[in-house]
């Protein structure tokens, strides 16, 4: 396996044409993704807003949890699903 990991549906997301709007604003206190996804057939809107670690704020509280899940299932001898 090869980090990181990209699901088919990422990549067809990021092949399509789009445009990409990158901001920074002082104020916010979370780091926020939104994604939104406009086709023929549907309408698409998702947005993330990662808490920030209370030991390191430039990193999210789930940063760490999501290594040690990768970590796990790297080295486990059983892969169920994906």
């Amino acid at each position: 396996m090869t980090f990181p990991r990209l699901s088919l549906a990422l990549l067809v997301l990021l092949a399509l044409p789009a445009a990409r709007v990158f901001a920074a604003a002082p104020e916010v206190t979370r780091t926020t993704h939104r994604i939104e996804v406009e086709a023929d057939s549907v309408r698409l809107a998702l947005e993330i807003e990662n808490v920030p670690s209370l030991e390191n704020p430039r990193t999210g509280r789930l940063t760490p949890l999501s290594v040690i899940a990768l970590l796990r299932k790297m080295s486990s001898p059983l892969a169920i699903g994906t």
